[in-house]
């Protein structure tokens, strides 16, 4: 990675592309968080953004911009002297970001780390990881992320550079000129060497000690040799697909361990989830339990409370049972114990759950489902609850419902909104008709 910035200065940046699983992400999360990864660019990162297509306050630009402007007030002295005496800034941050999103950028950014940039010639990073889940659409809008970096790339200290990911995409295609390109290949040699031994890692880390390990898999010589032929067949089936990798060895850990003469290893990631929701829920009853929480989850716009998410599936079962059944789907899900939500752990997951490949069968999960359950549950939130009615909720509220496919019912309940409070609402893009003409969502 320090090469491919050092090869090429006068360039922006770096991007790395590469298919869903292929380890953009945990290269990322290494350089951020671990000084054994590039020390020179761990120490020297002043801001970072995660994108999440399940959570669209990642997508905000204004968000971007305020959150960055803090992070590098914290990690770089010089810049927060600058910002500190100029209280401008803090006006600007406030009211010009929602108005003028680029303008915003260069004032409380760009212009105080170039006022710095003489006085100190280190090197800084900002890294954006998963730029195109913060692209719910190809569609340009003149108000997200992408737009903001290329219409300020002219503008950026030469002592600044980006660090962007991504899956290949048209309009992160249009970025080759300005950024080294480093694409993950899969048939990579060294990127299966990286395969080959997480896969061993994984295996030897799962249990407590080396002896435990050889207790349960390795009791003889032929199986040593099956479980090293098993390992094997992972390596060369991941074809250079971390995410695959992950899937797979934990679907090889917990199979039978009579079963590894001839063990079934899935050729894709689809196949893999199969195989676990097989597993997990054999029957059709045992499926429909937990499938209102996948349909919540494929649909939601943000990370999901629990609490609220109970209260939607509407059961007469109690919490602890709903519980349970989030814990049978453990594996695919992120919590946040603090905030108490949830959502599911990668986009590849939500795509296969709602691919029309799969639909009419078992495991199939209908978003508009999911939809009109969010629709019900916020309408009545904002009606019923008396919820105040924030530009943020009523645009929530509307994507649900046309999601669930514009049925009456929710029309009618939306139409019992107060109707002053919600063209009274101002939001960063003026009226709120604005800023839903400038989402990209339905």
């Amino acid at each position: 990675m320090e090469e491919s910035f050092e090869a090429n200065n006068s360039k922006v940046g770096v991007l790395i592309t590469g298919a869903p699983g292929s380890g953009k992400s945990a290269l990322v999360a290494q350089l951020i968080c671990s000084r054994t990864s590039s020390l020179f660019i761990h120490n020297n990162i002043i801001g970072y953004h995660i994108c999440c297509y399940s959570n669209k306050g990642t997508q905000n630009v204004v968000k971007f911009i305020r959150n960055l402007f803090h992070m590098i007030a914290r990690r770089v002295s010089k810049y927060r002297e600058v910002v500190t005496m100029n209280r401008s800034l803090r006006k600007i941050l406030d009211h010009l970001c929602p108005l003028k999103p680029s303008a915003c950028f260069r004032k409380v950014i760009l212009d105080p780390l170039k006022q710095i940039e003489g006085q100190d010639l280190t090197v800084r990073y900002i890294v954006i990881d998963a730029m195109d889940e913060c692209m719910p659409s190809d569609t340009q809008t003149s108000s997200d992320i992408l737009t903001l970096i290329r219409e300020n790339m002219h503008s950026l200290p030469r002592s600044v550079k980006i660090l962007l990911t991504s899956r290949p995409m048209r309009r992160i295609s249009n970025l080759k000129q300005f950024f080294t390109i480093v694409d993950i290949d899969p048939a990579d040699p060294k990127n299966i060497d990286d395969i080959d031994s997480y896969i061993a890692r994984r295996v030897y880390f799962e249990y407590s000690s080396f002896a435990t390990f050889s207790l349960r898999f390795v009791s003889g010589i032929d199986d040593r040799v099956t479980l090293l032929h098993v390992m094997s067949k992972l390596v060369n089936q991941s074809q250079g697909n971390f995410l695959f990798a992950r899937e797979a060895i934990q679907f090889t850990l917990t199979s039978p361990t009579e079963n590894y003469g001839s063990l079934f290893l899935p050729q894709t990631l689809g196949d893999i989830y199969h195989k676990y929701f097989q597993r997990a829920f054999p029957t059709r009853d045992s499926f429909t339990l937990v499938r209102p929480i996948l349909e919540l989850l494929v649909a939601a716009t943000a990370p999901l409370s629990t609490t609220d998410m109970f209260k939607m599936i509407g059961k007469e079962d109690k919490y602890e049972y709903f519980e349970s059944k989030l814990n049978e789907l453990s594996h695919f899900l992120r919590f946040n114990k603090i905030q108490g939500t949830v959502n599911l752990y990668h986009k590849a997951l939500a795509d296969w759950l709602t691919s029309s490949e799969i639909e009419g069968e078992l495991y199939y999960v209908s978003k508009e489902e999911g939809c009109r359950m969010l629709a019900k549950y916020c309408l009545n939130l904002l009606i019923k609850e008396h919820f105040s009615v924030t530009a943020e909720m009523v645009l929530q509220v509307s994507q649900y419902i046309s999601c669930a496919g514009m049925e009456e019912k929710h029309i009618a309940a939306f139409k019992l909104l107060p109707s002053g409070n919600i063209t009274n609402i101002k939001t960063a893009h003026g009226s709120l008709l604005h800023t839903a003409a400038l989402s990209s969502d339905p």
